[in-house]
């Protein structure tokens, strides 16, 4: 039921058993199903997180309004536990609505790829919880994370740079205002609005990605709340400080130059709405080793 095309907007792959005890009630303009399913060994994947979460088990009552799954334990990738309650709404199988809520000690939350997610993407996992809420044809997810190790996300800065005689960057935006689709690429969400809050730990990384042609990128490792807001139509927006603990910037120049900067502690990335806009406020020092001659006093 849930492979047909409709629903691959949000779950697909699903596979597993089920067996059903129902009776039609009601009219036939208004039909109504009482009774219970039951789930077996099924697996699914969220659409938009690109999550795979398994069940043992699992039984969702029928009644007049909907599906009523009451309390059950799902399993992720690792066999992570993750709680959930809730329901899923309808009127004679029309104005379907999501009212549910998971929580997990440590489980996976995103799991995307740069084509699916080209704005921010990669391995999240952590502690919190998710909710979905809304009409089915456009849900609300609601996620907090506080992060856990085997996280490892992906954050492009589509800006252009040069180097003056200095030394220091200069960030030259060459593209005009309208090009907001260019400058900030939207995400694929078939009409989901989705936010993430992040209480980032050092046990996370965090690779802001400067020119991905050079392969210019600042690997980090740190703190700070972060708050990402996608909405339905593909508009991205991030807002929050990143206080960096401790990284590195591979500096790369036309493919003559190739040297790696470790980031000073103290360092800070500042969100402030569009993600290109970012305040980059980071230090970064480069070693150098001097031989002396025997000579040299």
């Amino acid at each position: 039921f849930l492979n047909y095309r409709f629903f691959e907007k949000y779950v697909k792959n699903c596979r597993g058993f089920a067996t059903a005890k129902a009776s039609v009630v009601g009219t036939l303009k208004k039909p109504i199903i009482l009774g219970e399913v039951n789930l077996y060994k099924d697996t699914v994947t969220v659409s938009f997180l690109n999550t795979t979460y398994h069940i043992n088990s699992l039984s969702a009552k029928l009644d007049e309004h909907g599906f009523n799954f009451g309390n059950f334990t799902i399993y992720d990738i690792r066999d992570s536990s993750i709680y959930g309650s809730g329901r899923i709404n309808h009127e004679s199988f029309k104005q379907f609505a999501l009212d549910l809520k998971v929580t997990t000690p440590n489980g996976q939350f995103i799991n995307t790829t740069e084509k699916e997610s080209p704005g921010f993407y990669g391995v999240a996992y952590g502690k919190g919880n998710v909710t979905f809420s809304g009409p089915i044809s456009s849900p609300i997810i609601k996620a907090y994370a506080l992060t856990k190790p085997g996280t490892y996300c992906k954050l492009p800065i589509n800006s252009s740079y040069e180097i003056n005689r200095y030394g220091f960057y200069k960030f030259v935006d060459h593209e005009p205002k309208t090009s907001a689709a260019i400058i900030n690429p939207s995400l694929k969400l078939n009409g989901v609005n989705f936010t993430l809050e992040i209480d980032a730990t050092p046990d996370a990384r965090m690779d802001i990605v400067l020119d991905p042609t050079a392969g210019d990128v600042l690997t980090t490792y740190g703190r700070g709340n972060l708050k990402i807001k996608i909405t339905k139509n593909g508009n991205t927006t991030m807002y929050g400080t990143y206080e960096i603990e401790r990284g590195s910037y591979l500096f790369t120049l036309q493919n003559i130059v190739n040297k790696r900067f470790e980031i000073n502690k103290g360092s800070s990335i500042n969100f402030t709405g569009e993600v290109s806009k970012a305040t980059l406020n980071v230090n970064a020092l480069y070693e150098v080793r001097l031989a002396f001659s025997a000579g040299m006093t």
